[in-house]
């Protein structure tokens, strides 16, 4: 049980369609996240469920993909979002996004951006699906 103040930030799982918008950010992913953090080996919260029950977006680095990732819905709720690495090297498949979130509609857009190399300029990357928050 979260007993913070950040905690009254954070969305009610039984009003998870209506409540207000909100994005978790960390560092690693998940699958860097201790192995009791994400199974329920103890009494304690397993904390990839929590965050995902309390949140529309996670967004997540630390792995650099060389390519944009479609998200995935973790534990059926937050869309889970692995972001790139804007800046490495000229001959690296750097990439990152830009989200927009339309809040009447509920709906997250992401445009994403891949730098190429041979040409030297960043090229859109179009992804049409429209995420639902809900």
């Amino acid at each position: 049980v979260c007993s913070s103040d950040l905690c009254s930030q954070l969305i009610n799982p039984s009003n998870h369609e209506r409540d207000k918008i909100t994005i978790a950010i960390f560092h690693h992913p998940f699958d860097f996240f201790n192995i009791h953090e994400n199974n329920d080996y103890t009494r304690r919260t397993i904390t990839s469920e929590y965050v995902s029950n309390h949140s529309h977006v996670i967004l997540a680095g630390h792995t650099h993909n060389k390519t944009i990732v479609k998200p995935d819905r973790k534990y059926n709720r937050a869309w889970f979002f692995v972001c790139g690495a804007s800046i490495y090297d000229s001959t690296y498949d750097n990439n990152f996004s830009i989200y927009k979130i339309n809040i009447r509609e509920r709906e997250l857009r992401r445009m994403s951006y891949q730098f190429n190399p041979v040409q030297e300029i960043w090229e859109e990357k179009i992804d049409k699906s429209g995420y639902f928050l809900e």
